[in-house]
């Protein structure tokens, strides 16, 4: 079956379209990233270490085995929540938990650290029901485990 030129050229112009406005929303989303960031350590330079570590990770390339996957989520959760506790924005507490969610994802559910930092950020966060799921997961998925009880 032979496609017709013009149908093929609306097709690539098409996907060429949709591909830059991707592309497009990544960098402004992450230019509003630097912005956001760079404003905090131009008001409070004493943070700057804060925010670099959240730039620094979120710049990185995502690591493609599951075990250096968990831990990059990890490490941008903890970064989000060293800024937070800083700020004390609940909106940086959610990126932490957002980070933390996507480690639960990709480990099954099966790393009590990022179960328990996921309660507490839900908690910071003062969701107190999503705080009371992560910690009976904790102790469902542990139950030998001590710290699933802290």
């Amino acid at each position: 079956m032979k496609i017709p030129k013009n149908v093929l050229i609306l097709v690539i112009a098409f996907v060429v379209i949709i591909a830059g406005a991707i592309f497009a929303n990544k960098d402004s989303s992450t230019d509003s990233l630097v912005d956001e960031m760079n404003k905090i350590s131009q008001e409070h330079p004493e943070w700057t270490e804060f925010t670099s570590g959240v730039l620094d990770l979120t710049s990185q390339e995502i690591p493609t085995d599951e075990n250096k996957i968990v831990e990059y989520y990890l490490k941008l959760g903890l970064a989000w929540k060293s800024l937070a506790d800083r700020t004390r924005e609940a909106d940086h507490y959610l990126k932490a938990l957002e980070a933390y969610n996507i480690g639960i994802d990709i480990s099954d559910e099966r790393n009590l650290v990022i179960l328990n930092n996921a309660g507490n950020m839900a908690k910071y966060a003062k969701d107190y029901e999503l705080s009371k799921y992560y910690f009976e997961k904790s102790t469902e998925n542990f139950p030998g485990d001590g710290e699933a009880y802290v």
